[in-house]
């Protein structure tokens, strides 16, 4: 944790001027305004909201007992505000106001009695699991940064981007400068979440700036699944990811238990008499020998297999314990897997070539789209597959053409987001987890156990004399846990 304060504020005169009415601790006003550029570097999910919320109770927990005395004192005293509060959300969000919108100072926290026990707090929140020593155990002394060089390159982006006017300029160099300073510092917050995903200052730190990151004053070599989130959604496809009995493979089973029953009880909520789905549902069935429900052809190749739904009911055991399984019962109105518009989304999401095959759908619409960045595609297929649930008469036109484009893919991603809409990016989330971190990550530290390995997200880090080697292990990794081999991209860095 840093102390994070705009340039142009003095708390020690503002609170000397005009005196707070309570007793107070002119270092929880410094850890509270922190807070506003602390949260958002951390969690990527905040990077473009306005508002940042806090959680009373984890300010309690931190020993902030009369928060609302504060919260009060920094609005009447003009240096934030606040969202009004809304039905169904955690925590008041909250932003500084436009003056104090500037560039921030940043410096270390001194090792008085309030900063040791957010340090403490934050050490107990901030621990991966046991299961990611293969990562964790490579941010030390040779992981570094060139911070003057890096913080030269940020100041010079600011510069620009101010000049054409972007109002996200001064956040995104707060949040970089505090990157910068973590790495340097060796401040490091390596956290995982529910899904299996793993937080480190790789997955903080913008991409421009990981060129100036070295290990040991070797250059890093990022690796990646081009197109990645359309590819690993085809996963759902195979009939192999809800075989309960399935050990090479990424099944179901090898995703977290939270996500996998919202995952499954999203069948549930599908009515029958809902005609845009087929026929969904969770039910009980007593099997000693829960293999033997698995049809033959399932078991073959995938070339052999009529229909993902079958007309008949089919019985797939997910969770084996004992005698009795819960069952996924899928009936008719099924979806083909020779559907042209699976086949090519398949395909297209296999070579790499999704973004720019959907760029094309789009455009016979409107020519316009032709002209859109690739960022902004990747903007209208997020929005159609993770937004949430929506009546197909009432999409957006954006949505309405990748359903139009891919009517039995969208037929069955929105089938999975019925009732929650996060649930089929949990999932996505927590299957990349498992191939990449789990797997790809793992099997190379087996390989060259004494050499650096680090992932963000959908890729993975590694020394740029050990590239090709990583690329080969990718590659069987992905063949042995997924049976395809997407395309891959490398940039190395520096």
């Amino acid at each position: 944790m840093k102390i994070i304060i705009p340039e142009n504020l003095d708390l020690i005169a503002i609170t000397a001027l005009n005196k707070p009415d309570f007793k107070f601790n002119i270092e929880v006003f410094q850890y509270l305004i922190s807070l506003l550029t602390w949260i958002p570097n951390q969690n990527r999910e905040y990077t473009d909201q306005k508002f940042i919320p806090l959680n009373s109770s984890i300010l309690q927990k931190n020993g902030i007992r009369d928060f609302p005395l504060y919260r009060d004192y920094l609005e009447e005293a003009g240096i934030w505000h606040w969202q009004p509060y809304k039905p169904g959300e955690k925590s008041r969000a909250f932003r500084l106001n436009e003056k104090y919108q500037t560039t921030v100072r940043i410096s270390t926290p001194p090792n008085t009695k309030f900063w040791l026990r957010i340090k403490r707090n934050e050490a107990n929140v901030a621990r991966a699991s046991n299961r990611h020593k293969h990562l964790t155990k490579w941010f030390n002394e040779h992981f570094t940064i060139d911070a003057d060089k890096a913080e030269v390159f940020a100041q010079r982006k600011y510069i620009e981007e101010v000049a054409h006017g972007d109002p996200a300029a001064v956040n995104r160099y707060n949040s970089n400068m505090l990157a910068i300073a973590n790495i340097k510092d060796k401040s490091y917050r390596l956290t995982s979440d529910s899904r299996g995903r793993f937080y480190s200052p790789l997955t903080n730190v913008s991409t421009d700036l990981r060129q100036f990151i070295s290990y040991n004053g070797e250059r890093l070599t990022n690796i990646d699944i081009v197109n990645s989130q359309p590819f690993l959604s085809t996963v759902l496809f195979s009939p192999s990811f809800w075989q309960s009995n399935n050990r090479e493979q990424i099944s179901v089973n090898d995703i977290s238990y939270q996500i996998r029953r919202k995952l499954l009880s999203e069948f549930e909520a599908v009515q029958p008499s809902n005609n845009e789905f087929a026929k969904i549902n969770m039910a009980k069935c007593f099997n000693p020998t829960p293999s033997i429900s698995f049809p033959i052809y399932w078991r073959s190749n995938l070339s052999q297999i009529d229909t993902l739904l079958t007309p008949s009911i089919t019985n797939i055991p997910i969770f084996p314990n004992n005698n009795s399984t819960s069952t996924l019962m899928l009936t008719k109105n099924s979806v083909s897997l020779y559907s042209s518009d699976i086949q090519a989304y398949s395909f297209k999401t296999e070579q790499g070539e999704f973004y720019e095959y959907f760029q094309e759908k789009l455009s016979e619409v409107d020519s316009s789209f032709g002209k859109m960045r690739r960022s902004e595609i990747k903007t209208i297929f997020y929005e159609s597959i993770f937004g949430k649930y929506i009546p197909v008469h009432q999409l957006k036109p954006n949505m309405a053409v990748f359903h139009k484009a891919f009517p039995n893919v969208s037929k069955f991603f929105r089938s999975l987001k019925f009732k929650q809409h996060n649930v089929l990016a949990c999932a996505l989330q927590s299957i990349e987890a498992e191939l990449v971190i789990m797997r790809v990550a793992k099997k190379y530290s087996e390989a060259f156990p004494n050499r650096p390995i680090y992932t963000i997200h959908d890729s993975i880090v590694v020394e740029e004399s050990l590239a090709q080697e990583a690329t080969k292990i990718f590659r069987q990794e992905l063949k042995r846990s997924l049976g395809r081999i997407p395309k891959l991209t490398s940039e190395c860095w520096g």
